[in-house]
């Protein structure tokens, strides 16, 4: 319903009564009616006599933009002679309007990535005359319009929606909006511009494996120089370490010492004044410590028939869980009736040292 409307009868002159129709002409008058009462029509007629001097009638828009107007006119009338005025019955004057529809754009996506592609279906709430033309294009405004692209789409008469896609150049702040010409245009009415932030990547890398002797190494790599300053933070093995950027430099390390064997992991977070402008192609990252088992010395030459020990198989770190089984073998011309006690030295958890016998 577009508006309620009353038609008053001047009772000057020696009104009886009258008939008086409503209708609808112009480009939106498709589909557009009138009610009154319980009564919905294309066109309206309505009685106004000198005892009810006025009626109140709705129109009710259809599903075409454009101007529409409600004309009026008087079918029949009666009168009384009053002053000498024989007819007091005069057509109303026309009433213009415009008749506009929404335009909504979907989805409402609040983050990109760079070189992210979006597809956006723009919906018209209601459709042109074949006499109007129509085309939505895309504006882009914001630090992240620099290399970001879309393009225009094109409505012809009886089309509703259409897409087009963006894509993310550059990383900053986007703002998303549409702006319409053609004959139609003025006939919608555009949605909000969609505010969303374009994020460009941080990589984190470690090396697969590393000795619990030795500093593990993380590298971060940015995809494209911050604006004013980024850390990345590398979170593990019991600390934290971090690494700073500014101006032009995209890539730099940082080193965390292993406190335990096994299969460790690391935690990377953001923070610095670019941090909403960056994402981390993971969150994380895991390396495998290693230790270097050190096989006792023995001496060179040992006499035959004799016992010697006990001899120390150290792991170089203890068992962070469950057990390690290191098991001792002899060969050689030698090893004929020669043995070892035990032949299977059992870590248990915690444990990091066991001896044999030969």
């Amino acid at each position: 319903v577009l508006f309620r409307s009353t038609a008053t009868a001047d009772p000057g002159g020696g009104f009886n009564s009258m008939v008086l129709t409503v209708s609808a002409v112009g480009a939106a008058a498709a589909g557009t009616t009138f009610t009154r009462g319980g009564t919905t029509g294309g066109s309206l007629s309505m009685s106004i006599t000198d005892s009810s001097l006025s009626a109140t009638f709705s129109v009710n828009t259809g599903s075409t933009v454009g101007p529409l107007t409600v004309r009026y006119s008087i079918s029949s009338c009666s009168t009384g002679i009053l002053l000498g005025l024989a007819d007091q019955c005069i057509d109303p004057s026309d009433t213009s309007l415009t008749v506009k529809a929404p335009v909504t754009l979907t989805p409402s996506t609040t983050s990109l990535t760079v070189g992210q592609s979006v597809t956006y279906t723009v919906v018209l709430g209601g459709v042109f005359t074949s006499t109007y033309t129509l085309t939505a294009t895309p504006t882009l405004s914001g630090t992240a319009a620099i290399g970001s692209s879309s393009s225009a789409v094109l409505y012809s008469h009886g089309t509703t929606s259409q897409t087009f896609t963006l894509v993310a150049g550059s990383k900053g702040t986007l703002q998303l909006g549409l702006s319409f010409s053609g004959t139609a245009s003025s006939y919608y009415i555009a949605p909000s511009s969609i505010t969303f932030t374009v994020r460009d990547f941080v990589t984190v890398t470690v090396a697969a494996t590393s000795l619990i002797t030795s500093a593990v190494t993380f590298t971060a790599t940015l995809a494209s120089s911050v604006m004013a300053d980024l850390s990345v933070t590398v979170s593990g093995f019991g600390s934290s370490t971090s690494v700073s950027f500014t101006g032009s430099t995209v890539s730099g390390s940082c080193v965390l010492s292993p406190i335990a064997v096994g299969l460790q992991s690391a935690a990377y977070s953001l923070s610095g004044s670019d941090q909403s402008l960056y994402l981390l192609s993971s969150a994380s990252g895991s390396i495998t410590i290693r230790s270097t088992v050190t096989a006792p010395l023995i001496d060179s030459t040992l006499p035959i028939s004799g016992t010697y020990g006990p001899f120390s198989v150290d792991l170089g770190a203890v068992v962070p869980a469950a057990s390690v089984t290191v098991a001792v073998s002899l060969s050689g011309d030698a090893a004929i009736g020669a043995t070892v006690s035990p032949s299977s030295l059992l870590y248990s958890v915690g444990q990091r040292s066991q001896q044999f016998m030969m």
